[in-house]
């Protein structure tokens, strides 16, 4: 017997057992792009979960770092009345208006829910059809045509500052809503999008748009209405009524489809409406808001009570007449538009330009300030056409060249200084364009200041005369007696703040200045040389539990501050209440109910800037008409042609001049013919259908031996000038002051003929 018990059993093919993992790697090795593929995928999968965790995690952390109270917390800013407690608007940095849900029709929400959000309802903040669609479409237009938010989307984007239209915004603000969503019940986050959106003109929030587009409240708006103005959101610029009413009535239309579709409306209602016209409130409405004058409400309201801090609830009482303010507003846009549809009128018209690509506020603009006298108080301030077009104010902000509306400050300084005299004489006559270089270096001084074409020299005149009918060569003259620095330097004095030339220009009016400055320095003139340190627009703040902020208990009202010697305003004055009879004044329809008053036509040089500024006993006030970038209005724009009518037509809504201001004239004074300084002449009465006879204090006479009229008798010829060819000893002339400025005769320029007193100027000009 064979013993095998120390033999191995015997192994056979079929009991061989191959590990598994060594079975996997052969078959990796076997296959390794396979293998290559599903290592990648596994690690791509890992980064991507590694990313997504990542990206989870830092947006959810930012968005954890907005206040969701704030959505809650809308500032309505404070509210202004005019100066009999009528309501004139909000001042707030947004034209809001917060309302409840309760506030609105049902069919309003139909009709947003319709536009912006068809699953607001069932969605938890995000809406994946939404997105999913909105990336179809941005795919087939290759850009974001589209963004496929929903309104809590929205809502996070409108209440928190959070970037612009990026992936990275597109995240924060998905995030944003979820949070909402858990914070806020559906009606809550309605009630905050109603409060907050964009719905184009400036207006945030439905109740501003309802007023805003037609002229009522939200909850008052009819079904097509509501989806007018549903649909403006997508795009307020495109879909705006104001801007483009077939586009507006279209997207309008859309937005009854998609309600019909969705069954919110029935296809009665639908047949009814689609189509229908689009009526909102009218132009004449729109341009009477007084947003340019709540703006500068609310900015001297930051002054008063310090920079951004909250005026939500503040009560303010202004100076302004609220009845002159629309008068203000609705005659200065008429007047505009007059201009804009001239014959001779080079430029496009503010309708064109609205619907066009140009930059906003490239039409006709224009400004009108109404200041009181005693108080330096503004009754009424209009600093544009559209608001929500340009906020740039003309009234505050602009700063113009006047022409000649500023050379009764001229007059005033040479008086003041001494330098002339009232009845000195002064020549009229053309002037090398060197001496003061305006408009290039060729040439005579245009003679725009009188505003009228037909102007003639006159020879010899007082200054008086010489102002009252607006002589640009006289008027040069007289500043050459104290130069250009001096005078810039009495103008800052004055308050008026110019921007310096350094050239005789500045006596024309080259120097740029603030509408409000130079309306307020015109009120020293019937204030006999005294005014309040600055202008006013508030009386009164109350806060919301009724403590008065200002003014401060124990302060003190602004008062009268003598800047200008009470004998030269008083002249200045004198001369100016003058001007109504003075062609071309002489021939317009003259504002007599506003009672007497003084008044100034400026035209700056190629008709870039048109302003008229005139007051009676109580008021002043001005208007100047321009481009925002200086261009000619059109060829020879007058003052009394622009800017006249409108300062005419504010002139007789104004309240009754105060009638206790006593006049110079009703002193003890004696006539005198203004043109020569001497006793009035049989004519000087008649001369240019206008009566240059004017009473002068006989303080002013004590040293003053009047003569006989040598003009205006019927024995004295008329006065001729010769313009002469320019001689060659001015080739190289440097536009500096002479050495001895010449008021009484003295010029190479003109020559006076037929037995003229003055017959002996010099032959050259070094004589100067």
């Amino acid at each position: 017997m064979n013993d095998n018990s120390n033999n191995p059993p015997e192994v056979t093919s079929a009991a061989v057992s191959v590990p598994r993992n060594k079975s996997l790697s052969a078959r990796m090795n076997r296959h390794p792009r396979i293998t290559a593929l599903v290592t990648g995928v596994v690690l791509l999968g890992i980064v991507g979960i590694s990313l997504g965790i990542g990206l989870y995690t830092r947006y959810d952390e930012r968005s954890a770092k907005f206040d969701l109270e704030h959505i809650g917390r809308i500032d309505e800013g404070a509210v202004a009345f005019d100066r009999n407690g009528e309501l004139l608007g909000q001042i707030a940095l947004k034209d809001r208006r917060v309302i409840s849900l309760d506030d609105v029709p049902p069919h309003f929400i139909d009709a947003l829910i319709a536009t912006e959000d068809t699953r607001f309802r069932e969605h938890n903040g995000i809406d994946p059809r939404g997105i999913l669609r909105a990336l179809i479409s941005n795919i087939k237009s290759g850009g974001i045509s589209q963004g496929g938010s929903t309104l809590t989307q929205q809502l996070a984007r409108h209440a928190f500052d959070i970037g612009g239209r990026t992936l990275d915004r597109k995240l924060l603000e998905t995030f944003l809503a979820v949070r909402i969503e858990n914070e806020f019940t559906k009606d809550e986050i309605l009630t905050h999008y109603l409060n907050r959106v964009y719905f184009g003109a400036g207006y945030w929030g439905a109740e501003a748009a309802a007023r805003g587009y037609f002229g009522k409240p939200a909850s008052q708006l009819s079904i097509a209405e509501s989806a007018a103005l549903c649909s403006i959101i997508k795009s307020p610029n495109r879909f705006s009524p104001f801007r483009d009413p077939e586009a507006a009535s279209a997207a309008r239309d859309r937005t009854l489809n998609r309600m019909k579709d969705l069954g919110m409306i029935d296809p009665a209602t639908h047949a009814e409406l689609s189509g229908s016209e689009l009526t909102t409130v009218s132009k004449t409405a729109r341009e009477t808001r007084p947003d340019y004058l709540l703006a500068a409400i609310r900015k001297e309201a930051n002054e008063i009570i310090g920079q951004f801090k909250d005026l939500d609830g503040l009560q303010i009482t202004t100076t302004v007449d609220a009845t002159l303010q629309t008068e203000a507003i609705s005659t200065l846009a008429g007047m505009l538009r007059s201009i804009e549809q001239r014959d001779d009128y080079p430029h496009r018209t503010r309708s064109a330009v609205e619907n066009s690509s140009e930059k906003s506020g490239s039409y006709l603009q224009g400004a009108v300030v109404v200041i009181e006298n005693a108080s330096g108080n503004v009754v009424s301030a209009v600093g544009g056409r559209d608001f929500s077009d340009s906020q740039f104010d003309r009234v505050w902000q602009a700063k113009r060249k006047p022409g000649t509306a500023i050379t009764p400050f001229l007059y005033a300084a040479a008086f003041s200084d001494g330098k002339v005299s009232p009845l000195d004489i002064v020549l009229d006559a053309p002037l090398d364009n060197r001496e003061v270089m305006i408009g290039g270096l060729e040439g005579v001084l245009g003679e725009w200041g009188a505003e009228r074409n037909d102007n003639d020299y006159e020879g010899e005149i007082t200054p008086l005369y010489a102002l009252v009918a607006g002589k640009n060569s006289a008027t040069v003259r007289v500043g050459q007696t104290i130069g250009p620095e001096r005078f810039e330097s009495y103008l800052g004095e004055l308050g008026l703040n110019p921007e310096s030339t350094g050239y005789p220009n500045s006596f024309l009016g080259e120097n740029r200045v603030r509408l409000i400055d130079l309306v307020h320095s015109y009120s020293l003139f019937p204030n006999g040389g005294k005014s309040t340190a600055r202008t006013n627009l508030i009386k009164t703040i109350v806060d919301k539990e009724g403590k008065v902020l200002y003014p401060v208990p124990g302060s003190f009202e602004l008062e009268l501050e003598q800047k200008i010697a009470p004998e030269a305003a008083n002249l200045i004055d004198l001369s100016l209440r003058q001007t109504s009879k003075v062609p071309p004044l002489s021939r317009r329809n003259l504002p007599m109910e506003a009672g007497t008053f003084g008044a100034k036509g400026g035209t700056s040089y190629d008709s870039n800037d048109s302003w008229f500024i005139g007051y009676n006993d109580t008021y002043t006030w001005g208007v100047w008409i321009g481009f925002d970038e200086p261009v000619s209005i059109f060829k020879n724009a007058f003052a009394v042609e622009t800017a006249f009518p409108v300062w005419s037509a504010i002139a007789r809504s104004l309240p009754a001049a105060d009638a206790e201001t006593i006049t110079m004239a009703e002193q003890d004074s004696t006539g005198v013919c203004i043109t020569q300084g001497c006793q009035p002449g049989d004519n000087c009465s008649a001369k240019h259908a206008g009566d240059f006879v004017m009473s002068l204090p006989n303080t002013y006479l004590s040293d003053k031996n009047l003569k006989p009229c040598p003009v205006h008798n019927d024995a004295a010829p008329p006065v001729e000038i010769e313009i002469r060819e320019s001689p060659d000893l001015f080739t190289n002339f440097s536009p500096v002051m002479p050495a001895a400025p010449i008021i009484e005769g003295g010029n190479p320029w003109a020559t006076p003929k037929n037995n003229h007193p003055k017959n002996n100027l010099p032959a050259k000009a070094q004589d100067l």
